[in-house]
């Protein structure tokens, strides 16, 4: 009697072909009564009717399949009753064959019952995982009938062959190993053996040796459609697809209702880039089963990949109606709530993903992201935390955490955080400019040079580096060391208008307007029509005064783009100081054509028609303004001083 083709932890554990968990009697045919003996007890012949009915007895084919299979009822109490029962049944059947005969069937039926009853506790909400790893008893009961059979038929291929499966599933997989091995050395061409022995293989990482057990076993059984999807799968694993989509074509042309061939293709087309086709397999097996979890998971995923985020919100949300433990799903829900900008629904499903497995490092790492962007900054830091005590080598939340941790000005820790991150991910010049910029605000001069110069070496001739350092430097308030990172990239690219733009702003920050006012020239020599930096080259000449110049490089900018509100501020403010205030009501008039919700272009216009005397005019601006922002002080002070001036 063997148990075959019941699916490790591969890829597609509910399917599994319907003759791979079919239980075979050995010994005596199934109808064949067993002549009496001549005397007989009847304590004696109630226990040979029980061990007779026992090996007659029946088990659902489907089990590891169907999730709902129901066994016959008679059935159940017979087997319960047998194993209450087993010691004074092994003692009455003196029979090899007998006793092997029952250890197989009541740890067969052990390790199904078992199974059935995990699957069904897997679907029920807040069942913990103490209680799913509790509810292993029926996979020890299993050894223990094979274990007992054993003792009378030693070297027994089946018995050798089921003890090793169940071994496996409790993640004994060395003794497993060398059960089915001595099974096979028992039974040389045992072909479920065999199968064993490469998902074996297959469960530790070894799909290269697995192949070979696999191809063994399809040469005998080139009908076994569960042994191509374990071979389709470890031709995935090991990169060779075509011969995978090979292998889930045979399935499809003998079984084309075999749901687990249709998700392992979909996956395989997935990961070639092949989003349509993949879909398409998806959408196969939730023909055959509506309510597969796995499916709508992956159908979400593929969504998601073809710029569907609403068809896959309600693919992950089928997901967690059908099972609601998927913390997956409650994760990539979250994931589309937070793109949405519903951070607070989003941490909501990130809690429900946590309920169920507290120990997802993913979760946490986005729930401290979302607390972050919500200023919740010390729960974000409990959850990085956690992040951390899960897996000490993500330098990602290294990273993460040390940000948090300059934002909570606890610099200290941020430095820590930094260095660790550096331990994992020496080679990171990102990392490196982060750590010598936190050194530069503690006052470590020295050690931020240090920590810049290290990662220059890492890219000396990399011009992008050097803008991403002052890039960085600059956000932190660091100019004279942005400066020095700019001056590195333009003696790299020295054609880079975009980086001359960036010097000559970085001057005008320090108050060197004559000096960026030539950055802005250069710049203007490489892209002439380059109108960010005539609104810049503006700046510059009106703060040294040369305000003529800088309404002639204003205007050539809005001839380019007339859609800049920035640009005619600018130059609103120029014909203002030239005290030619009806261009610069003109201009802060088109400025508002182009951004009508800025309340400082409000403002700004309100304050000059006060000043020319149009105080009603002025009160409307300053009214705009508040319309836009209730809480603009500046506004209600300037409208309160109009009217005033209207006696008001």
């Amino acid at each position: 009697m063997e148990i075959r083709g019941i699916s490790f932890d591969g890829r597609s554990r509910d399917m599994v072909d319907v003759d791979s968990t079919e239980l075979h009697l050995t010994g005596a045919a199934r109808h064949a009564v067993p002549a009496e003996p001549a005397k007989m007890s009847a304590y004696e012949r109630e226990l040979r009717d029980l061990g007779h009915r026992v090996a007659q007895s029946s088990v659902p084919k489907d089990l590891v399949k169907d999730r709902h299979v129901e066994m016959l009822e008679s059935d159940k109490r017979l087997m319960r009753e047998a194993r209450l029962r087993f010691d004074e049944l092994m003692v009455a059947i003196d029979e090899a064959e007998g006793s092997t005969e029952l250890g197989l069937r009541l740890g067969n039926f052990s390790y199904l019952e078992q199974s059935a009853s995990q699957r069904f506790m897997g679907n029920l909400p807040g069942v913990s995982r103490v209680q799913m790893e509790a509810a292993n008893d029926g996979l020890l009961d299993a050894i223990y009938y094979y274990d007992r059979s054993l003792e009378v038929m030693t070297e027994d291929p089946e018995l050798l062959n089921n003890k090793g499966f169940v071994l496996a599933e409790l993640g004994r997989v060395k003794e497993a190993f060398q059960l089915v091995s001595r099974a096979l050395k028992l039974k040389p061409g045992y072909t479920e053996a065999l199968i064993n022995k490469g998902r074996i293989l297959h469960k530790v990482g070894k799909p290269r040796s697995a192949l070979p057990y696999f191809e063994k076993s399809i040469q005998a059984r080139p009908d076994y459609t569960q042994v191509w999807l374990y071979l389709s799968q470890a031709y995935s694993d090991l990169g060779r697809e075509k011969d995978a989509l090979r292998a889930l074509e045979k399935i499809h042309k003998m079984r084309p209702d075999h749901k687990g061939s249709w998700l392992d293709k979909g996956i395989i087309l997935d990961t070639l880039g092949r989003y349509e086709e993949a879909e398409e397999c998806f959408d196969s097996a939730l023909q055959l089963e509506p309510g597969d979890a796995e499916a709508w998971l992956h159908k979400g995923r593929i969504r998601l990949l073809r710029g569907d985020p609403d068809g896959a919100m309600r693919a992950f949300t089928e997901v967690n109606e059908i099972d609601p433990r998927n913390y997956i799903a409650w994760v990539e829900r979250a994931k589309l709530q937070a793109d949405r900008g519903n951070v607070h629904d989003a941490l909501h499903y990130l809690d429900q993903a946590l309920s169920f497995n507290p120990d997802f490092a993913e979760a946490w790492k986005l729930k401290g992201q979302l607390l972050s962007s919500l200023g919740r900054l010390e729960e974000a830091r409990v959850a990085y935390k956690r992040v951390l005590e899960l897996d000490k080598r993500n330098a990602e939340v290294w990273v993460k955490k040390g940000e948090l941790m300059v934002e909570m000005e606890d610099y200290d820790e941020a430095l820590a955080a930094y260095e660790r991150a550096l331990e994992l991910n020496p080679e990171s010049t990102e990392l490196l400019l982060r750590h010598s910029e936190l050194l530069n605000r503690l006052g470590r001069y020295d050690e931020a040079i240090g920590a810049m110069l290290r990662a220059s070496e890492l890219s000396p001739d990399d011009a992008e580096f050097w803008r991403e350092a002052a890039s960085l430097y600059h956000q932190e308030g660091a100019v004279g060391p942005a400066l020095e990172a700019v001056d590195h990239a333009l003696k790299r690219t020295p054609g880079d208008a975009e980086l001359w733009n960036f010097k000559g702003n970085l001057l005008e920050e320090s108050g060197r307007s004559d000096e960026a006012l030539q950055c802005y020239d250069h710049a203007l020599g490489i892209a002439p029509d380059h109108e960010e930096v005539l609104n810049n080259k503006g700046v510059a000449l009106f703060n040294l005064g040369k305000v003529h110049a800088a309404v002639d490089a204003f205007e050539r900018a809005t001839h380019i783009n007339p859609g800049n509100k920035s640009t005619w501020n600018n130059i609103a403010i120029a014909y203002d100081d030239l005290d030619m205030p009806d261009r610069a009501i003109e201009c802060y008039e088109r400025a508002l054509q182009v951004e009508p919700q800025d309340k400082l272009l409000w403002n700004n216009l309100g304050t000059l028609l006060y000043r020319v005397g149009r105080q009603e005019d002025a009160v409307r601006c300053y009214n705009k303004a508040l319309e836009v922002d209730k809480g603009f002080a500046q506004a209600w002070n300037n409208r309160g001083a109009a009217f005033e001036g209207l006696g008001r």
